[in-house]
Formats: C-alpha cells, structure tokens, sequence
C-alpha cells in the first residue's frame, strides 16, 4: 500500500534505437560530453588549488596528464557502458538488468587508463561509493534501512583510513600517505615508533622498551621539557612503555593544547580551498546556466 506523502517511482524510460549505427553515434558523444566534463572538473579543481603558483605553471600542471588520464577514463566508461547496453538491449528487443551488469563490468576496464598508482585509490572510492548507491536504491524502493546510514558509512570509511595511516601505512597508495603527514603534521618516525610498539604488544604480549622512544625523540628534536616528561613516564613503569604519551606526537611543543589548537587552525586553512573548489567547479561546469541565473 503506498505510503501517505511519498511519491510512486516511475520507471525510467530508455530509448528505443533503429540501428547500431545510431547507438554508436549516441555512445561516441555522449562519452565525449562526458570526457570534457570530468577533464574540466578535475583539471579545474587542481587549477584552483595552484593559483598561488604562476599561472602560466599552474595551467600546465592543472591540465596535463593527470588530468587527461582522469578524463580518458571517465569518458572511455562511459562510451563502453553506453556502446554495450544499447547494442545489447536493440539485439534482444528490450532492456534488462543483465545487460547493464555485462555493460558495467567491461566498462570497469576503462581504470587501466589511470596510471597505477591511482587505481587503487580511485578502486577505494568506486566501492564505497557503489555502496552508498545500494543503500539509497533500497532507500528509493521503501526498503528498510539503517538510520543516518550515510553518516554511518562514511564514518567506516573514515575508520578504515585512519587505521591505515596509524598501523599499516604500506596498505595505502605512496602519494596519499605522503599527503596524509603532510596534512596531520604529526612526525612520521612518532607513527612508525608507537605502530612497532602496538604490533609487538599484541603479537607477544610484551611492551616496549622505553629506549625505543628516548631515542626517537632525540632524533626528532624533543624539547627539554619533553625529553623530562617521557623520562619520568618510564620510570614509574621500570623502562618500560604499557602506554604511549601524546608528546611522542608533538616532540617540538610542550603543550598539548597549544599543538592542537596550531594544528587545527593551519590544517582548516590548508583544507578550505580544497573543500571549496570541490563543490565550487562541479558547479560551475555542469549547471553553469542555472549559477549565473540563481
């Protein structure tokens, strides 16, 4: 029985072709659009965020081959799904939900296009992307769902990186781990020291020896301060470390609320241009005309 207030879902109406021929034009620029877009969005985005740099660099840096690859990508994706689907559905006479399997699955090729360093990456995404679709599809078809889902899945996503960054860096791609400590600011000899300390732990039972983080923190230039306080926390556990005192990740600042307060304030000034052309280009390239109306 339908729900007060909620409209019914039409089906979509997919087209009906008179010739391969036709579903090939319609494939070739469609994916063509589609190419322009992506390429116009992504270069656009980094466009943006080098616009401190000069501008004859940021333009061929923006739009080169990082750009070009996304593009040829997205647009070769698209031009395979639509080539495929419709051939099949005009071959058989009707639209199916196989052919859109068949379509997606060889049009998922289109990733060797990017280079491969980044399908992994971009693999990431598409899945959990995938499955917030899934949840909004049963969201759409009244089927029951978690509450605050999208929340909820992001967090995992969050949950699943974070973890990565802290215990397991080599599961992530060399650039965006890289990125990750230059946007955390916390040392990466502070990560790799206390991730050692917590495998041993759980794997023999055993913590680690204070030395260990002594030395560590010499190298990164403790403070004095610092250096007393880890010192004095060995002590009380006999050279040994059952825990891991937040100063290992601020070495060169005494204060915790002074590290973190500095370090909140230049991470959001570092991450808003990249939030704002995120949501600022997609705009600008696809609902141009309704920008400049509204």
């Amino acid at each position: 029985m339908k729900e007060k207030g909620k409209e019914e879902i039409q089906p979509v109406q997919l087209p009906k072709w008179k010739s391969l021929n036709q579903i090939f034009t319609h494939s070739a620029t469609s994916s063509a659009r589609v190419f322009i877009v992506s390429f116009l969005i992504r270069g656009g985005v980094k466009f943006l965020l080098l616009l401190l740099k000069s501008l004859v660099d940021a333009i061929k840096e923006a739009f080169g081959g990082e750009a070009t690859r996304f593009g040829s990508m997205i647009g070769l994706f698209s031009f395979i799904w639509k080539l495929v689907s419709n051939s099949l559905a005009f071959i058989e006479g009707k639209h199916t939900k196989r052919q859109g399997a068949i379509a997606g699955f060889l049009a998922g090729f289109a990733i060797l296009c990017e280079s491969k360093e980044n399908r992994v990456g971009y693999t990431q995404q598409f899945f959990m992307r995938s499955m917030q679709a899934g949840k909004n599809a049963l969201k759409q078809r009244q089927f029951p769902t978690v509450p605050h889902g999208d929340t909820l899945l992001f967090s995992l996503a969050c949950a699943q990186i974070l973890y990565s960054y802290a215990f397991r860096p080599q599961t992530l791609p060399r650039e965006y781990y890289s990125f990750m400590l230059k946007t955390a600011r916390v040392p990466k000899q502070s990560l790799l020291t206390q991730a050692a300390h917590i495998r041993k732990r759980e794997a023999i039972g055993e913590y680690a020896v204070g030395d260990t983080f002594t030395k560590a923190m010499e190298e990164l230039g403790a403070t004095k301060g610092n250096m007393q306080r880890l010192q004095d926390y060995i002590s009380r556990f006999n050279g040994e470390m059952p825990g891991i005192p937040c100063l290992i990740y601020h070495p060169k600042e005494d204060s915790c609320v002074k590290c973190s307060t500095t370090k909140w304030y230049q991470v959001f000034m570092q991450m808003t241009p990249v939030y704002l052309s995120l949501n600022i280009v997609p705009v600008l390239v696809l609902k141009t005309k309704h920008f400049l109306q509204k």
